[in-house]
């Protein structure tokens, strides 16, 4: 598979003044001004998340008012294909352009992992505190060298994007900065270990380089990774720097094993879901457990695991999602209920002015509609006269 050199902004055009920008994210002059003097704890909320792996990490969520302009300016400039076009070898909240190898489509893990597809050997870094170390210069200096912003709008984009001087995870834009971090210097290390047979890719902070070769010395490539993390103020993790070889241990890469043509998943893991689905048909032997909320959390657990399945073109997907459609949740009154009572509120909350444009609205407008589906296969009238109801709120996405 061939890798695009480097990330490159595509577009001729620049954002010239606060003026331009104002109107590229459809806000007035005032009202940016007085985003940007809301003090950090106006702005975000604090939020302390449980990692996988133990221990913890502070997630950063956006108040409404400043979600909506950061969502802007992702999909107007940070995200918008037609300004910058991905190298094929970063993954993980990156959007697919029309110019992409059809298997790199989606750019989420599971591509990630196809790239290093028939590896024998591999190595794995992740990078130390990855967003907590991208700070407001790293940031500043992509807006001007980058995107060739001035000072004044790069100033302000940085005071967006910023918390206390560093990119706040959990913002929207936070994943595509930290993804640009590398811009000046990423495409030489790719050309330097392509030179040596390497192939890499960076998942947000988890870089893989691989090797078709068993007994592959990966010493100057992970010196290659420090220059460039160094050059950038940041450092890897010597805990979590691994190096696999096939034939002592499953190759694995965002949990995929890798050794074959096409990923796949490790048997323990293709178990779990035939054992999951097998399951979930117990329980539903019983009706009136279909409509306990313990199992809807089980059956979406199961159907997101089997749906991993068709990422990896298994056949064996259709049938489990023939089995998993005969027993799907089933409402209960109670969800009768909690749909009627939200109706009620969010046709409320619509008569009020400039209510339907706040986030919280439209979620809870999604989750209503989500939650009709599930009481029509039961309570069809209702469900239907719930729709009716709604029908007079139209939702027009203006980010």
């Amino acid at each position: 598979m061939s890798l695009k050199s480097h990330v490159t902004k595509v577009s001729r055009h620049s954002i010239g003044s606060v003026r331009s920008l104002c109107r590229t994210l459809s806000i007035d002059e005032p009202e940016l001004q007085a985003l940007l003097s809301w003090v950090p704890e106006s702005r975000f909320k604090k939020k302390a998340v449980t990692k996988s792996s133990g221990g913890s990490r502070t997630v950063y969520v956006p108040h409404w008012r400043y979600r909506k302009i950061l969502r802007k300016i992702n999909k107007r400039i940070l995200g918008n294909t037609k300004i910058i076009r991905w190298p094929d070898y970063v993954f993980g909240s990156v959007p697919s352009s029309d110019a992409d190898d059809a298997r790199l489509i989606g750019r989420d893990y599971i591509a990630c992992a196809a790239v290093h597809s028939s590896s024998k050997s591999i190595l794995k870094v992740d990078i130390c505190d990855f967003f907590d170390n991208v700070e407001q210069p790293l940031v500043r200096n992509i807006y001007t060298d980058f995107l060739k912003y001035p000072p004044a709008v790069a100033e302000t984009l940085c005071n967006l994007c910023c918390i206390h001087g560093k990119i706040p995870q959990g913002a929207p834009t936070s994943s595509y900065l930290a993804n640009l971090v590398f811009w000046d210097l990423e495409a030489n290390l790719v050309a330097r270990l392509k030179q040596k047979g390497l192939t890499y890719t960076r998942y947000v902070d988890d870089i893989t380089i691989s090797s078709r070769k068993y007994s592959q010395d990966f010493s100057l490539a992970l010196k290659l990774v420090d220059q460039m993390l160094m050059d950038k103020d940041l450092t890897r993790s010597e805990v979590k720097t691994q190096v696999l070889r096939s034939g002592t241990k499953p190759l694995l890469v965002h949990s995929l094993r890798v050794e074959h043509a096409t990923p796949r998943i490790p048997s323990p893991e293709y178990r779990r879901i035939r054992s999951a689905v097998r399951t979930l048909e117990n329980f539903a032997a019983d009706a009136g457990f279909r409509t306990y909320d313990a199992y809807r959390r089980m059956f979406n657990v199961c159907l997101g695991r089997v749906n991993k399945l068709s990422r990896l073109r298994k056949k064996s997907h259709t049938a489990y999602i023939t089995r998993l459609n005969r027993v799907g949740p089933l409402p209960s009154h109670r969800d009768l209920r909690w749909c009627q009572r939200t109706a009620r509120e969010v046709l409320k909350r619509f008569a009020i002015p400039g209510e339907s444009e706040r986030f919280f609205f439209r979620r809870k407008l999604f989750r209503l509609r989500e939650r009709l589906n599930l009481l029509q296969r039961t309570y069809v009238h209702e469900a239907s006269a719930i729709r009716d109801s709604l029908a007079q709120i139209k939702i027009y996405s203006h980010e």
